[in-house]
């Protein structure tokens, strides 16, 4: 005797060339895993800016100039880079969770850092600085990334200017910041750099918790609010879980649905 019933039912599904039958009644099952599989495959951890220490830079190899640049407005520590080549490293970053860095900085307000022809720049690179202190380009250089400065808007600290650099690399290792410095007219310009901030711009930073403010003391001359009665209550709450209730049952009756008609189906075809 034939049995046609859904148990028995079975569907070849065929992977990498291996060949596996999957009973009806499980496909649903197997889909689902399948979708929960792909999501993973397809969603990254998000990362959180990380904020160089730029006190603590202090105790890093390199050129610039970590100090309280006091006579210039700061009042906190600053990594001022005034000389050709100069480079700092930053510490043993890992670029690959990061896809922009922001640098802000501040010059000297007449400061010129492009003409027509050439212009100075920012650099993260693997191995230090990318010219020697004649303006010759370092050949050996590796530079992971760039961005050309933009002139200053105000004097100093006085003015907040921010360059940002776009990031595409799974570099894990020392990091370094190298100035190109470029000579327009008489000047050749340095900087004063106050922020560095890695970012990921797929982080979404937590929502905080709110705060829980005093309950204002009553004013006796204000009209007491009638407060509702348990029946009421009970009704609001039933209220608020109608649209979660419909939603089941919808979901609920769309799979049985969907169940009933594949099986019709699949009885129609073996008759």
């Amino acid at each position: 005797m034939f049995d046609n019933s859904i148990e028995n039912i079975k569907i070849k599904v065929q992977i990498n060339g291996r060949v596996i039958y999957v009973r009806k009644t499980r496909l649903f099952t197997v889909m689902l895993i399948v979708c929960m599989l792909l999501l993973a495959l397809n969603v990254h951890a998000a990362n959180p800016p990380l904020e160089i220490d730029i006190e603590a830079l202090q105790e890093q190899e390199g050129r610039g100039n970590v100090h309280i640049f006091s006579a210039a407005g700061y009042f906190d520590y600053v990594l001022q880079m005034g000389n050709i080549g100069d480079y700092h490293c930053l510490g043993e970053i890992d670029l690959s969770k990061y896809d922009t860095v922001t640098i802000r900085y501040g010059a000297d307000q007449g400061a010129q850092f492009y003409d027509d022809e050439k212009s100075a720049w920012l650099a993260l690179t693997t191995n230090g600085p990318t010219t020697d202190n004649a303006y010759n380009p370092i050949e050996d250089v590796e530079i992971i990334a760039k961005v050309n400065l933009e002139n200053p808007y105000g004097h100093w600290a006085v003015a907040d200017n921010e360059v940002v650099m776009e990031l595409d690399t799974d570099y894990n290792g020392i990091v370094y910041l190298a100035l190109t410095m470029a000579k327009i007219g008489d000047r050749q310009d340095g900087i004063a750099i106050t922020e560095i901030i890695f970012s990921d711009s797929s982080y979404v930073p937590p929502t905080p918790e709110p705060t829980e403010e005093p309950s204002p003391t009553p004013d006796p001359t204000d009209t007491p609010v009638p407060t509702k009665t348990a029946e009421e209550s009970t009704k609001d709450e039933s209220t608020s879980m109608t649209p979660v209730i419909v939603a089941v049952v919808i979901g609920a009756v769309v799979i049985a649905v969907i169940v009933i008609v594949m099986v019709v189906l699949r009885r129609k075809k073996r008759n």
